[in-house]
């Protein structure tokens, strides 16, 4: 799957007559580009991987046992951070897995059976927090398993100027409200408040100090900065940063959910204009399959 790169990855496909989709013209994200790799795959267990993510060379043969077991796993993630090309830092268990247990922060990795996954899929709007969402429509049928297994390197090359200048940016960072707005809707508000919680907490903390900039009460700021002082899973600079820009990304985010943004999809030889905010992987499917030559 091809979101556009400006790489050699479609070569590089091409030399291992991988099977390649290609995201031509128009909007794009992670998320989209995971519903069109869930449309054509044939088979019935689905590996989900971000550009920036390595495969650990015995992830398949270490992790077997657990995935027959589970049907949803994810392993250990070496974390790789870079300043200007340089790496600054290694943490070879970014997220402390040493038991086999069921995953609270779900991430770009993921190794799932279509018999769990059922007819669910990813938002294909999501700029952000895709991986939270997707989890929280079956939550509560199904469970993904952490395994201490090494699994990935995911290479860091975003320093903390690229992710501040993110915030600003309309589209990103807008993922934990549209996710809260769909999962209303939807009727999986049970899961975004189990692995999204902090968010809401967030939008609550921000809901306090508007209200006390707007009536001068302290009690307000005292109830924000309560909610500041908490650790809620979330980085403080992060909490901040949310707290502040609420407002703002509330607003993007009811703009992108009122857009209706449309990609050009290349397969094989056929070439579809898809309406993203409406894409289903089935209906998709029968459709590329229809008009390839």
């Amino acid at each position: 799957m091809d979101s556009r790169s400006s790489d050699d990855s479609v070569l590089i496909a091409e030399r291992f007559q991988s099977v390649i989709v290609q995201i031509t013209n128009g909007f794009t994200t992670a998320a989209l580009g995971r519903n069109l790799g869930m449309a054509v795959a044939k088979h019935p267990h689905l590996l989900f991987l971000d550009g920036d993510m390595e495969l650990d060379k015995d992830w398949f043969n270490q992790s077997k046992q657990h995935y027959y077991n589970y049907q949803a796993i994810r392993g250990i993630r070496h974390e790789v951070t870079y300043n200007e090309g340089k790496i600054i830092d290694e943490n070879p268990n970014f997220d402390l897995i040493e038991t086999v247990k069921p995953m609270v922060r779900p991430g770009g990795f993921l190794q799932i059976s279509r018999k769990v996954l059922g007819e669910r899929q990813f938002t294909s709007i999501l700029r952000d927090e895709e991986e939270s969402d997707l989890y929280a429509q079956f939550i509560h049928e199904s469970k993904i398993y952490q395994i201490p297994v090494p699994c990935y390197k995911h290479h860091n090359y975003k320093g903390f100027k690229q992710k501040l200048l993110a915030y600003f940016t309309l589209e990103r960072h807008t993922g934990y409200i549209i996710s809260f707005l769909r999962s209303m809707t939807k009727g999986y508000i049970n899961g975004y408040f189990i692995l999204q919680l902090k968010y809401f907490l967030a939008i609550l903390s921000s809901g306090l100090f508007y209200l006390g900039v707007f009536t001068l009460q302290p009690l307000f700021w005292l109830g924000c900065l309560m909610i500041l002082l908490v650790d809620l899973g979330l980085k403080k600079r992060s909490l901040l940063i949310i707290t502040l820009l609420f407002p703002y990304k509330l607003v993007s985010a009811l703009i992108i959910l009122f857009q209706q943004p449309k990609s050009t999809v290349r397969y094989k030889n056929s070439q579809i204009e898809i309406d993203v905010a409406q894409l289903n992987t089935k209906q998709l499917a029968l459709k590329l399959n229809a008009q390839k030559v």
